[in-house]
């Protein structure tokens, strides 16, 4: 499964310290923004959707 926990978490975490917005990155990029958008975003919207 890889990093997307951690990364989720992490996200979460900042979230729940206030943090509204960040830039997340990666290389290469387009890739790396279909794997977070499958793999993280779902995590992290999920608390948002209910």
């Amino acid at each position: 499964m890889g990093p997307k926990p951690q990364v989720a978490e992490r996200i979460e975490e900042c979230a729940a310290l206030g943090i509204e917005e960040s830039v997340l990155s990666g290389y290469p990029h387009l890739e790396e923004a279909y794997r977070s958008g499958e793999g993280v975003l779902p995590r992290v919207l999920a608390p948002v959707a209910r």
